[in-house]
């Protein structure tokens, strides 16, 4: 039954914002770095968790919220027939699943950017899923 609430409110979030973010901040990261070769895997790192995560976060999770406080502040919502408690546990997730989709879009793109630098540059890679690269 959660599921149906938490695929709900990932339905309203269609053709918005929210879901264009999810791909843009971690595509921004992989740009901003790109311009340095060297040092690209630590500064895609270092400019991600320090200033674009939180603001990549904080932007999801206002974004969620304002969906149902628009002209009814949330009367549409309570005159539904559910629990609120699971509209709102339901919002969380969504935010969480939004939240680690964005980081593993960031993984990748850190990877594969890395991988090119390798190759175009010969430059190595600084930080390594697994095992070390000769």
């Amino acid at each position: 039954m959660e599921m149906a609430y938490i695929q709900a409110e990932n339905l309203k979030h269609k053709r918005t914002f929210t879901k264009t973010l999810i791909v843009l901040a971690p595509f921004v990261t992989a740009l901003m770095n790109f311009f340095a070769p060297l040092w690209f895997q630590l500064n895609s790192y270092n400019w991600w968790y320090i200033l674009l995560y939180p603001g990549f976060l904080t932007l999801t999770c206002a974004l969620i919220e304002q969906r149902d406080n628009g002209k009814l502040k949330y009367r549409a919502v309570a005159s539904l027939p559910v629990s609120q408690n699971k509209v709102w546990k339901a919002k969380i997730g969504v935010a969480g699943i939004y939240s680690c989709v964005g980081n593993f879009i960031f993984l990748a793109l850190n990877l594969l950017g890395g991988f090119a630098i390798l190759v175009i540059n010969e430059i190595p890679l600084t930080i390594v899923i697994c095992g070390e690269i000769s």
